[in-house]
């Protein structure tokens, strides 16, 4: 069966849209809307099932955000969510959390507070949300109705949201890097420890809903964003380091080679409790070929690691909008591509489907 629900109803203020009209350059403010409250709607959803590194593979086909109506009074068209009865309540709950929480982000850069913006986006969710706005002119607004009250997006929204954004990034930036052991992990608390080279010792706390992550990942090898959750398994850094770094700081990348030549190096037992395997030669130089096809793209080299069973390896590209993974899956050579991208399976001897998968990645480094 399939279910419709209101989302969010957007009035176009100014003499462009009257007599109900909406041009057709409003067509992208309604875009970068909808990416934004998908984005946003995924990563809680997530947060709901901390036990899915990803989402479904089929999700998207059980789903859209559509607009079937525009309201009288200049032009309101009122942006939907259609469903299908197999997903779960979580997932439309996630849709209507996304946009309040774009609401209320909307609402505080309106009033241009001077705390400013308390509540943040995924990255790449905001790069769309900025672009909210962008094809109104400057004698025209966008009005949100929020439980009567009023929210108005102009330019002058548009400038402070950039600002505020700005700031985040910067002091993300200043993010400090330690090197050392991880020394305890106490999943009933949610902190760990790491010892540092000269025998001091650091806690942190993390998030309930990446514990698995902590579970999962090398325990004498271990990436921890500042804040003390954890970002992936293992950066390939060295045994016995711990990397505490921003999202967007690559300077810690040891280079594609070395990072290959530690897979080579990769025994049955590797893993902690003896677990992990060891890699097949003919899958790490078809991680090879494909790392080489990234860069003769123009694309940096990705971290690299590996998973603990079947021949995984996972790539990685930080970038402004979010973390980009690409999972290898042994001998079968079937791969993912997900994160803050369109998800995409495919054969890494498809060498159409793999310049398809190539170009995508390319696309997230080129600044519109």
């Amino acid at each position: 069966m399939i279910n419709v629900k209101e989302l969010i109803p957007i009035r176009f203020v100014g003499n462009a849209y009257d007599k109900h009209r909406l041009p057709v350059e409003s067509l992208s403010d309604l875009i970068a809307l909808a990416e934004a409250i998908k984005i946003s709607a995924k990563e809680k959803y997530k947060e709901k099932h901390p036990e899915r590194l990803r989402m479904p593979n089929n999700f998207k086909e059980k789903f859209r955000l559509f607009i079937d109506e525009i309201q009288e009074g200049s032009a309101v068209p009122i942006m939907k969510l259609q469903y299908e009865d197999e997903l779960d309540n979580d997932f439309v709950t996630s849709h209507e959390e996304a946009t309040n929480e774009i609401k209320n982000i909307l609402r505080q850069a309106a009033s241009s507070q001077e705390t400013g913006i308390q509540t943040w986006l995924p990255e790449g969710a905001f790069k769309h949300l900025f672009k909210f706005g962008k094809g109104i002119s400057k004698d025209c607004h966008i009005e949100i109705n929020d439980n009567s009250n009023i929210i108005k997006v102009d330019f002058n929204t548009r400038e402070y949201l950039f600002k505020q954004n700005l700031n985040k990034i910067q002091t993300r930036r200043s993010t400090l890097i330690f090197n050392g052991e991880l020394f305890k992990v106490d999943f009933s608390t949610f902190t760990c420890c790491i010892e540092l080279d000269d025998g001091t010792l650091k806690s942190f706390s993390f998030s309930e809903n990446i514990s698995e992550l902590i579970r999962s990942s090398l325990r004498k090898d271990v990436r921890i964003l500042v804040n003390g959750q954890v970002d992936k398994h293992n950066d390939l850094i060295g045994q016995g380091s711990i990397l505490i770094i921003d999202h967007f700081d690559n300077n810690q990348f040891i280079g594609m080679n070395k990072a290959i030549d530690k897979l080579k190096e990769l025994q049955d037992g590797w893993y902690w409790e003896g677990l992990g395997k060891a890699l097949n030669p003919n899958v790490i130089k078809l991680i090879l070929d494909f790392c080489q096809k990234c860069i003769d793209k123009g694309l940096p080299p990705p971290f690299i690691f590996p998973g603990i069973d079947k021949n995984e390896v996972y790539l990685e590209w930080p970038t402004l909008e979010g973390l980009i993974t690409v999972s290898f899956f042994g001998e079968s050579k079937e791969a993912n591509l997900y994160g803050s991208i369109e998800e995409i399976d495919f054969n890494i001897q498809d060498d159409e489907k793999v310049d398809y998968v190539i170009n995508n990645i390319a696309e997230k480094f080129i600044i519109h």
